[in-house]
């Protein structure tokens, strides 16, 4: 099986790598340079092209696409978004546009594609505002965009204004006008989002509230419906929450903790509920992200510890198969 990794230049990581796993080993086939902090990958629904957010830090913040040549990647063209400080991108549900979640400026850039590559910024929607910690929440900081599955609405999530935000998408030219909002509680800074299959329940982890809340999604707006923790009683250290996971079936939901160091895992009920089942060891620091490879197994990138580990789940257990040494690990795209 490829997947593909992004990482943090600046941490001495690769750049975007294309990664193989078989026969429960880890290999790294190639990888490219050609951005500053790839941060975030997606690849297009035909598996032929791949996109990366370069989050620039000193360099400005760009888009770039990329060819799928089996093991290898051809660069085709990148865009650039100026300081803004793109995190994470999304794809509209036909391909014809791509949105990024662009946290230091936090707006969302829309950015028209083509099968040769991406092409032009065609619209900029700024958020405004601030929230409970001034530390954090002086502005705007757009973490997440995606769309609701089966529909032509973009969901973005802003850290900054603890919001989540519903945008009508125009299948024509892709640009956004704000349908609804959903303000959270002050100070929990939502970062990330992931639906269930039908896109009936979405479950936002919330990174400085150390919560993940369950939003039902109806005529084109969120409710809020429950908020759980994503840490142990008893934990008295600081964590952050980092990524949100759906199973396929939709019966188990997944949290990356950053310094408690593991996946809070869920069952989900009829409802859509969550009811908290266990906490799984990453055996490694600040698990940025991860995916689920199948139903015993889970790819989890690491970024201070600078590995991608795949673990073997049983029984509310987790078990380290191999540890690669990867520097700035940030992400995970199967």
């Amino acid at each position: 099986m490829l997947f593909y990794t992004g990482t943090y230049t600046n941490l001495g990581g690769p750049g975007v790598a294309v990664m193989q796993l078989k026969g429960g080993a880890l290999s790294m086939l190639s990888a490219y340079s050609t951005m500053h902090n790839p941060s975030y990958v997606i690849l297009s629904k035909d598996r032929t092209r791949l996109f990366a957010v370069g989050e620039g830090g000193s360099a400005p913040g760009s888009i770039a696409a990329f060819s799928v040549n089996g093991e290898r990647l051809s660069p085709l063209n990148k865009v650039e978004l100026g300081s803004v400080g793109p995190c994470h991108l999304c794809l509209s549900p036909d391909e014809r546009f791509l949105y990024t979640a662009n946290y230091g400026a936090g707006s969302i850039s829309v950015i028209s594609t083509w099968p040769s590559g991406l092409g032009e910024l065609t619209q900029v929607v700024q958020h405004s505002g601030s929230s409970g910690d001034s530390g954090r929440q002086e502005g705007p900081h757009t973490h997440y965009v995606s769309f609701v599955p089966g529909t032509n609405i973009l969901c973005a999530v802003d850290l900054g204004i603890d919001a989540v935000l519903c945008y009508q998408q125009d299948t024509a030219n892709g640009s956004l006008r704000l349908a609804s909002r959903l303000d959270v509680e002050s100070g929990l800074g939502p970062r990330h989002l992931a639906f269930s299959p039908k896109g009936k329940f979405a479950y936002v982890g919330h990174e400085m509230g150390n919560a993940v809340s369950v939003l039902r999604f109806s005529q084109g707006q969120f409710e809020n419906v429950q908020t759980l923790s994503t840490l142990p009683a008893d934990f008295e250290g600081t964590s952050y929450v980092a990524a949100v996971r759906v199973s396929a079936d939709g019966k188990r939901v997944y949290v990356s903790n950053r310094g408690h160091e593991s996946l809070a895992v869920y069952s989900v009920g009829g409802d859509g509920l969550l009811t908290p089942l266990y906490y799984l060891p990453v055996h490694g620091v600040n698990p940025r992200d991860f995916a689920l490879v199948d139903e015993e197994h889970i790819l989890v990138a690491n970024q201070t510890s600078g590995d991608l580990n795949l673990l073997r789940v049983k029984d509310g257990e987790s078990t380290l198969v191999q540890r690669y040494n990867m520097p700035g690990a940030v992400c995970v795209c199967l």
